[in-house]
C-alpha cells in the first residue's frame, strides 16, 4: 500500500464521496475519513481506510468533524495527501503535511453559515488553499468560483470517474416509460417544482427520485406521494444500476458544479435531460445525445422525444458520446497521475 492518502471528511453516500472512494481504489491509497458516520460500506470494498474518529452523532457530526479538523486530530506526515474539500484541507494544514486541495463545491461548508460566521469562515478556507501544493477544481464553474471568491487560481480535473458496463444495444428494447432523478435528498424541494409541472402535463409517467438517506426527506415525503412518484432511499450500486438500465429517460433538475448522474446514466443507454448551470452540460449536443433545459416548462416536452420514436437513436447517441469524449475512470486516472507526479 501506498503511503499517500486520500483524505475527506465523510464516506457516506453523496457525490464527493464516490470520486474519494474510487481514487483510492484506482490509485491504492489508503483512504482516512474524519468520521465513521453511515460509511458507504459496499463501495468501501477492497479500499484499505482509516477513521480518525468513531464518534458518529447524526445531529452533531458537522460539529464534531470542525473540531477534529480545527483543534482535535491530525494525519501522519505522508509522500502525498488530496484533501477533498475545505475542512479536510485545514485538516492537512495542521498537521503539516504536503496536500494537493481537490475542491468540490464553494457552497458546501463543514460550518454552519451564518452572516456573521462567513467572513471567518472564507479567511480560514483561503489560508487552508493558500499552503496546497496544487489546488484542484471539478469543473470550471467551481474555479471561476475560487478566482472570485479567493482570488486563487486552480487547475481543473473534472471528476468522470464513469466506469462503462459491458451491455449492448439489446437492452434498449427492454427500457420502460420511466423518468429517473438520482440526486441529494436534502435537495428535494429543488426537483418538486420541475415534477410538479411534469405531472400536471404527464399524468401517466412513471417517476421516480433515488437518493442517499437524509433525516430532514421524510418531512418532504408526503409532497412526494401526492405526485404519485416512486421515492428509492438508499439504493444499493447494484439497484442503481437496475434503475438506469430499466429508464429511458434521467433528469438533472438544478444546477451543480459538476454533475455525474448525467453521464453515469448516459453509459446505460439512458437519455440524459440536463439543467444548463450543470457543469456536464457542455457534453451534451441538444437533440442530438441529450437535452439541455433553462425553463422547467419546457422539459415535458423533451421528455416526449425521449418516449416517441427517437429513443433508440438518441439512447445510442448518449452511450458512444461518453466513450467517445473519453469521459470515463482510465482518462480521469491518467490525468491526475500526471498532475500528482509534478506535485511530488
Amino acid at each position: 500500500m501506498s503511503r499517500e492518502i486520500i483524505l475527506v471528511d465523510s464516506v457516506t453516500k453523496g457525490g464527493i464521496y464516490r470520486v474519494a472512494i474510487i481514487q483510492a481504489k484506482y490509485l491504492k491509497w489508503k483512504l482516512v475519513s474524519m468520521c465513521n458516520y453511515r460509511p458507504w460500506t459496499e463501495l468501501l470494498e477492497n479500499v484499505s481506510v482509516e477513521y480518525l474518529s468513531t464518534i458518529s452523532i447524526p445531529k452533531l457530526q458537522r460539529t464534531i468533524n470542525i473540531l477534529n479538523a480545527m483543534f482535535l486530530k491530525k494525519v501522519n506526515r505522508q509522500e502525498l495527501t488530496i484533501a477533498h474539500q475545505f475542512d479536510a484541507c485545514y485538516l492537512a494544514m495542521r498537521s503539516k503535511v504536503k496536500y494537493i486541495g481537490y475542491i468540490h463545491d464553494l457552497h458546501y461548508s463543514p460550518i454552519p453559515q451564518t452572516r456573521l460566521t462567513i467572513p471567518l469562515i472564507r479567511k480560514l478556507e483561503k489560508k487552508a488553499l493558500e499552503k496546497a501544493e496544487i489546488i484542484i477544481s471539478n469543473s470550471d464553474n467551481t474555479k471561476t468560483q475560487l478566482e472570485s471568491i479567493y482570488n486563487l487560481d486552480s487547475i481543473v480535473i473534472e471528476p468522470t470517474i464513469i466506469e462503462v458496463p459491458n451491455i449492448d444495444e439489446s437492452v434498449i428494447k427492454q427500457k420502460e416509460n420511466t423518468l429517473l432523478i438520482v440526486c441529494r435528498l436534502s435537495e428535494v424541494d429543488k426537483v418538486l417544482p420541475v415534477v410538479e409541472h411534469i405531472r400536471r402535463e404527464l399524468s401517466d409517467l412513471k417517476i421516480i427520485i433515488a437518493g442517499a438517506y437524509n433525516q430532514i426527506i421524510w418531512k418532504r415525503v408526503q409532497k412526494i406521494k401526492k405526485l404519485n412518484i416512486e421515492l428509492k432511499v438508499d439504493v444499493s450500486e447494484k439497484e442503481l444500476r437496475s434503475l438506469y438500465l430499466r429508464s429511458k429517460a434521467v433528469l438533472q433538475p438544478f444546477g451543480e458544479n459538476f454533475g455525474l448522474v448525467p453521464l453515469e446514466a448516459a453509459v446505460y443507454f439512458t437519455v440524459p435531460i440536463i439543467h444548463y448551470k450543470c457543469g456536464v452540460a457542455k457534453y451534451f449536443s441538444h437533440g442530438t445525445n441529450g437535452f439541455v433545459f433553462k425553463e422547467p416548462t419546457s422539459v415535458v416536452k423533451y421528455v416526449c422525444q425521449i418516449l416517441g420514436e427517437k429513443f433508440e437513436q438518441l439512447a445510442v447517441n448518449a452511450r458512444e458520446n461518453i466513450i467517445k469524449k473519453g469521459l470515463t475512470i482510465d482518462n480521469y486516472i491518467r490525468r491526475i497521475t500526471k498532475v500528482l507526479q509534478n506535485a511530488r
